[in-house]
């Protein structure tokens, strides 16, 4: 999930109800909040490409954030 802000908890707003969304089902699927875009920055096809690569490294096992921030000065990709 791709949002391009965060919310009072810490999550981007649409992650969190699609979160909650999914929580009521069976088996719960692996997820990752990246959120991107923050204060007008783009968000490239590297960044999604990243992005695709750390959601699936993290379905077949990989360990990951829950939270990641992309493309920010502390935190560049």
């Amino acid at each position: 999930m791709i949002d391009r802000e965060v919310s009072f908890g810490y999550e981007g707003a649409l992650y969190t109800e699609v979160k909650a969304a999914l929580a009521g089902g069976a088996g719960f699927p692996k997820t990752i909040n990246f959120i991107a875009g923050l204060s007008g920055r783009d968000i490239t096809k590297e960044h999604i490409t990243a992005m695709y690569r750390k959601l699936m490294a993290h379905c077949a096992g990989q360990q990951e954030q829950e939270i990641q921030f992309v493309a920010l000065r502390w935190n560049q990709w």
